[in-house]
C-alpha cells in the first residue's frame, strides 16, 4: 500500500508507513483506486470531480489526516478558501505535524485577510522546520503587508543565512527596506539582486524609485532606462525617465518618452498633463495646447492644467500682437450666444481637436443667455475694471468711443487707434469683449485654435 504523505509502498497488511510512520489509509482495493482515480482527475484539471471522488474517499476513511488534506488543497484550488482551512484544521487535530499543511494554511489565512492567523500558522510549520523557506519568506511577506517591516526582514534573513543568493528573499528584503522608506539600504540590497541577474527589471525599476525619492534623478533615469533595456515597452518606466528628465529641466529629452508612453496607453491621462508642461517649457507652444487639451477631456476641472493652458495660448497669441495694440486694452474675450444645450456646447467645445479654452461662464446678460469665455494676456488683468467705461476707453488709445446700440443691447464700442480690432464694452459688465478683428491673421489664428466663428450680435 502507497503512503500518501511520502510516497513510499508498504506491505498490504501494514498500518503504518515504514519509511514515516504515517498513519496508511484504510487497507481497501475500492479506496486505492478511488485515490488513484482522485489524483488521475487532478493531474487533468478536472478539480470539482476530483473534490466529489474525495468526499467518497472521506466517507470510507474519514479520519485519515492525507485525505482531510488533499480535499483542503482542492477547495483551495477551487478558491473556497475558508472551506479549506476548516479542513485543514480537522485533519492538524489529527496530525498536527503536517509542516506543509500549517504552511499552507497560513497562505490561506493571509488570502482571507486573516494576517494575524496566518502568521501564528507560519510559526507553527517554522516550529517544526526552522530551515522550512516557504514558511519564512511569506511569513516576512504577511508581516511586511501589516507594516512590520524589522520583522519581514528577519525573516528574510533567516533564509539568506541557508540560501544567500536567493534572488527572490534579497528582493522581498530589498522592497522591505523600500516601504520603510529606508532607500539607501533598498539600493544596496537591489544592487545584490542585480549582481546574481543583471535582467530583474523589477530590482532596476524601484531601484530607480529609491534615487528617485532620494532626489537623484540622473541615477533614477538610468535605473528606469535598465528597465526599458529589458523591455522596451514598460509604460511605467517610459513615464518615469521622462519624470526624472522633466523634474531636471531636460524636458526636450523627456518628450520623445511621454509619448511613446501614451502611444502604448494613450488611457494614461496624467500623462498627457506631464508631456504638455514638457512641451510647453521646450517652446512647443501648439502642441502643448493639444496635450493640455487632451488631459483636460478626463478631468476638465482641473484648474491647474486651466492655468498652464491660459499661459501657453497667451505665449502663442502674444506672437501676433505688436507690443502697441497690446498696450490698447487689458483683457480680451468673447461674447456670443450660449445654445439652449449648455452641456452639449460645454461638452463640444472641449473635445473639438482637443482644444478647450481657460474660463468660461453661462450667465444671463440683460435678459439675453450667455455664455462669456474670458481670455487674458500674460501679464495684463483677466478683466476690465467697471465704472467710467467710456473714459477708459478714449484713455487707452481707443477712438470713435461712444455710446451706441450693439444689436438690442446698450454698451460702448471704441475702435483702436490704428483700427486692427474694436472692442465692446457692455453696460453693467465688467468685461470687454472682441467684435471683430481687423488684424487677418489674428483672427485665422483664434479662429482656428478655438473653432470660433465671428461673433453676431444681431437679436435674435
Amino acid at each position: 500500500m502507497r503512503c500518501l504523505k511520502c510516497g513510499s509502498e508498504n506491505p498490504d497488511s501494514a498500518s503504518i508507513c515504514m519509511n514515516c510512520g504515517n498513519t496508511l489509509a484504510v487497507n481497501s482495493r475500492d479506496l486505492d483506486e478511488k485515490v488513484e482515480r482522485a489524483e488521475n482527475l487532478v493531474n487533468r484539471g478536472y478539480f470539482e470531480e476530483a473534490l466529489e471522488v474525495m468526499d467518497e474517499i472521506l466517507e470510507i476513511d474519514g479520519e485519515n489526516p492525507n485525505f482531510l488534506f488533499m480535499k483542503g488543497s482542492l477547495l483551495a484550488i477551487l478558491n473556497r478558501l475558508e472551506e479549506a482551512v476548516q479542513v485543514y484544521d480537522k485533519g492538524l487535530e489529527i496530525y498536527p505535524y503536517a509542516e506543509m499543511i500549517w504552511q499552507d494554511r497560513g497562505v490561506h489565512l493571509a488570502s482571507l485577510g486573516r494576517f494575524e492567523e496566518a502568521i501564528e500558522s507560519y510559526d507553527k510549520a517554522i516550529e517544526l522546520n526552522p530551515k522550512y523557506e516557504n514558511a519564512l519568506f511569506n511569513k516576512g511577506n504577511t508581516l511586511r503587508t501589516l507594516r512590520r517591516f524589522d520583522e519581514a526582514v528577519s525573516c528574510y534573513d533567516e533564509i539568506l543565512k541557508f540560501n544567500p543568493e536567493s534572488i527572490e528573499v534579497l528582493y522581498n528584503k530589498g522592497y522591505a527596506y523600500f516601504e520603510s522608506e529606508r532607500y539607501l539600504d533598498a539600493i544596496d540590497i537591489f544592487d545584490e539582486v542585480l549582481a546574481l541577474d543583471n535582467e530583474h527589471d523589477d530590482a532596476w525599476y524601484n531601484k530607480g524609485e529609491s534615487l528617485r525619492e532620494l532626489g537623484r534623478l540622473s541615477e533614477a533615469a538610468d535605473s528606469y532606462k535598465e528597465v526599458l533595456r529589458i523591455d522596451s515597452h514598460d509604460v511605467l518606466a517610459l513615464i518615469n525617465v521622462g519624470v526624472c528628465l522633466g523634474d531636471s529641466e531636460h524636458y526636450e529629452e523627456a518628450i520623445p518618452y511621454f509619448e511613446k508612453a501614451l502611444k502604448l496607453d494613450p488611457t494614461r491621462y496624467g500623462v498627457w498633463a506631464q508631456l504638455g508642461l514638457s512641451y510647453e517649457n521646450s517652446n512647443h507652444f501648439e502642441e502643448a495646447i493639444e496635450a493640455y487639451g487632451k488631459y483636460l477631456e478626463y478631468e476638465s476641472d482641473n484648474e491647474i492644467i486651466q492655468q498652464r493652458l491660459s499661459i501657453v495660448l497667451s505665449s502663442k497669441l502674444h506672437g501676433f500682437i505688436d507690443e502697441s495694440l497690446s498696450r490698447e486694452f487689458k483683457g480680451l474675450g468673447f461674447y456670443f450666444k450660449a445654445p439652449s444645450d449648455f452641456k452639449m456646447f460645454e461638452s463640444n467645445l472641449k473635445l473639438d481637436n482637443g482644444r478647450s479654452v481657460p474660463k468660461y461662464e453661462l450667465h444671463d446678460e440683460k435678459g439675453r443667455n450667455c455664455l462669456n469665455i474670458t481670455y487674458s494676456l500674460s501679464g495684463y488683468g483677466s478683466q476690465i475694471e467697471s465704472g467710467d467705461v467710456l473714459n477708459f476707453l478714449k484713455q487707452n488709445g481707443f477712438r470713435d468711443a461712444e455710446k451706441s446700440r450693439i444689436g438690442n443691447l446698450d454698451g460702448f464700442a471704441a475702435v483702436g487707434s490704428n483700427s486692427k480690432i474694436a472692442v465692446a464694452f457692455f453696460e453693467g459688465s465688467d468685461y470687454a469683449y472682441v467684435i471683430d478683428y481687423r488684424d487677418d491673421m489674428l483672427f485665422e489664428y483664434l479662429k482656428e485654435s478655438f473653432r470660433f466663428n465671428q461673433v453676431d450680435f444681431s437679436s435674435k
